[in-house]
Parts: structure tokens; C-alpha cells; sequence
């Protein structure tokens, strides 16, 4: 039995899949990293269970607020999947979560010193072609012993061998268009955004006046977060279709279903907050496209974010993640209108406790 689970994190995200011998993550966090937020992240393991895999889609201040919560609650994390980034992109990104106040430098910097000596880390390479590749990895394979790793996009990730019928497949899609735009506002403001990449301390040294870390940060919320250029979209589900006998159940606003549903697509594409009309995910994961049964809608269903041409094949679930209060009108009512006209089933994750989505999967194997 699989549970997948969209916890009600508000604005923001915070995954997770219990399978019978490990567990999965993909982000944890939200804009406000609220008292509410911190105790639903710290109830959802129990202190002795460990994370075998954490997912960061990207390093946006609302899809990791809440790892340390989440470190401090587990056992252990073992494994954490994030983009690479290059060092003048890990700098820009640090300077501007310090002048936001986000206490997210060392995670963003150096996350090897975050996680421990105990988790190793695998970067997935920016993708090159959006294609899946014919490698594939075993984070079980004990000969496999270096903390650090880098692996290309469309790599298929294995745990618990050939013998478990699952698997993960991240692709990192960058989109530079969404740094860009922050860079020239700050250019237009008078900031040396060049000094901002090279420069690790130039938020401590040189912008130290409140009004220009106003001026930053009015930029930065205007933008409605566009600061980081990539987003790991991640493929979880069956490697192989063996059997259409998977049954599916899920639980959402204190109403339970159960039923075999979608002739047994139970795989989940996670896609954080990546744009789908940069990315085809119905050609990108082609091969697994009739596993798939649930699509997490990205940017917390921001309309600029959304291309409902993903919904043409078949009737999907599409969990969206938002706070009720959010400043940015989020989600787009045409986002829910299109999903709705596609026969599918928009589904509203927010911070009340009873919206809350889970899916209870078995998986053929």
C-alpha cells in the first residue's frame, strides 16, 4: 500500500509518499512559515521514521521554509534531489533571501553542511533536451558511496532494486526568463546586479540602508517570487504497467471515495513551480504518460504558469496548494475553469486543516 499525501501547508508545498519501506518528500514550506504550518510538517512523521528521499523542486523561500522542522522531526534524511546550481546563482539567490529575512542562506549554499555529513546529496543536472535518458540509478546499491553525486535529467531513479515496480525520474527545467525579469528591475532601481552574483556579502556591506532593502523587496513581491530560474519536476509511479487491478481511494474535505479509478494510473507528476508552457510534460514523460493519474498544478495555479493542453489525453486529478489569504489572487479561476471544461477534478489544498488530500495507491508489482 502507497499513501500520497498534499498536506494543508497553505501557500506553499509540502509532499509525501509512505511507501512500505521508506518515505518520500517533495518540498516543505510556505510564504509565511507559520506556528499552524510548523506543527503540520512536525506531526507528519513519527520521530523514529527517516526520509529516504527528499525532493527540492527549487529554492523559492515557500517551498523550503519548513526544512528544518522537517530535519529536526525525522530520524534521518538519507538522500536530498535538488537542481544544480552554479555558484554566481547560489550567491544572487543568497543575497536576495537575506535582504527578505529568510534565514535559507546555508540550505542555499552549502546544503551538505544543512542536511549533515549523513545525507548525500544528488544534484540533477539542468536537462539539455527534455528527453529521458537510458540511465538509471540504485540508491541501494551500497557500491554507489560518494555523498556527492551529479546525474542528468530523465535519469530513472531506483530504490529497493528491480524488484519494487517504482520509480522517480526528475528533470530540471530552467527557465531564465524568471531571473531575468528581477534582474532588470533591480537594474532599472539602480542595483549592481552583477555584485549580487559575484559578491557573497554585498547585502552586508553595501545594501545595509532600510530603504534600499524595501525598495528590493517591494521588487521582489511585485514579481510575485520570480527569483529562481529552475524547477526539478519529478515522475513518480510505476515503472512498467504491469496490471490495471490497482485500486486508488483518497480522502479530501472529510469525504472518502473508493474506486478503481482511471484504469489504474497511479502514477504523480510533481512539478512545483515551473512553467507548462515551457515544458510538454506529456511528451517529456511520453513513456510513463498512461501510468499517470495526478498532476500537481505548479505555482500554486497562477494562470501564467498553466497550459491546460496536458488535460486533452483524459480526466486527471490536479491537487493545487494555496493560502486562502494569499496576496496574489491565487489560484487563477481560469486555471480551475480549464481543468473543470477537461473532465478533470481540481482539487483545492489550502492551510484549513480538513482540506487536506491523500491517496491510497496499491501498486501491482
Amino acid at each position: 500500500m502507497i499513501s500520497r499525501i498534499f498536506y494543508p501547508i497553505g501557500q506553499g508545498a509540502f509532499y509525501a509518499e509512505r511507501h512500505d519501506t521508506f518515505n518520500v518528500v517533495y518540498d516543505c514550506g510556505n510564504w509565511k512559515q507559520t506556528n499552524l504550518s510548523k506543527k503540520v510538517v512536525s506531526q507528519s512523521f513519527a520521530a523514529n521514521e527517516s526520509v529516504k528521499m527528499l525532493f527540492i523542486s527549487h529554492l523559492d523561500w515557500d517551498h523550503i521554509s519548513l526544512l528544518e522542522t522537517l530535519k529536526n522531526t525525522v530520524s534521518s534524511i538519507d538522500y536530498v534531489v535538488l537542481p544544480l546550481l552554479y555558484k554566481n546563482q547560489k550567491i544572487f539567490l543568497g543575497n536576495i533571501h537575506r535582504i527578505l529575512g529568510h534565514s535559507s542562506l546555508t540550505i542555499i549554499r552549502n546544503p551538505e553542511r544543512f542536511f549533515g555529513e549523513t545525507a548525500k546529496i544528488i544534484y540533477i543536472a539542468p536537462s539539455e533536451n527534455n528527453e529521458i535518458n537510458d540511465n538509471s540509478i540504485n540508491i541501494d546499491d551500497n557500491s554507489e558511496n560518494k555523498n556527492i553525486q551529479e546525474i542528468a535529467s530523465g535519469t530513472t531513479i531506483k530504490i529497493s532494486g528491480d524488484d519494487y515496480n517504482w520509480c522517480f525520474i526528475p528533470f530540471n527545467i530552467k527557465n531564465t526568463q524568471r531571473s531575468k525579469i528581477l534582474e532588470e528591475e533591480l537594474e532599472k532601481a539602480g542595483f549592481d546586479v552583477e555584485k549580487l552574483k559575484t559578491d557573497p556579502s554585498y547585502t552586508i556591506t553595501k545594501l545595509t540602508t532600510k530603504k534600499d532593502k524595501n525598495i528590493i523587496k517591494n521588487i521582489y513581491n511585485s514579481l510575485h517570487g520570480k527569483i529562481n530560474e529552475n524547477s526539478l519536476v519529478i515522475y513518480s509511479g510505476p515503472r512498467n504497467k504491469r496490471s490495471d487491478s490497482i485500486w486508488h481511494s483518497y480522502f479530501s474535505d472529510n469525504i472518502y471515495f473508493s474506486h478503481s479509478v482511471i484504469s489504474g494510473k497511479i502514477g504523480c507528476i510533481y512539478t512545483g513551480d515551473v512553467n507548462l508552457n515551457k515544458l510538454n510534460i506529456t511528451k517529456i514523460y511520453g513513456k510513463q504518460w498512461n501510468m499517470v493519474g495526478t498532476i500537481q498544478i505548479p505555482h500554486h495555479g497562477a494562470e501564467k504558469n498553466f497550459n491546460p493542453n496536458f488535460l486533452n489525453s483524459r480526466e486527471l486529478f490536479c491537487p493545487i496548494s494555496f493560502g486562502v489569504d494569499n496576496t496574489y489572487g491565487h489560484p487563477s479561476y481560469k486555471v480551475i475553469n480549464d481543468i473543470l471544461i477537461k473532465y478533470s477534478y481540481p482539487i483545492k489544498v489550502t492551510e484549513k486543516m480538513d482540506s487536506g488530500y491523500i491517496q491510497l495507491l496499491q501498486n501491482e508489482c
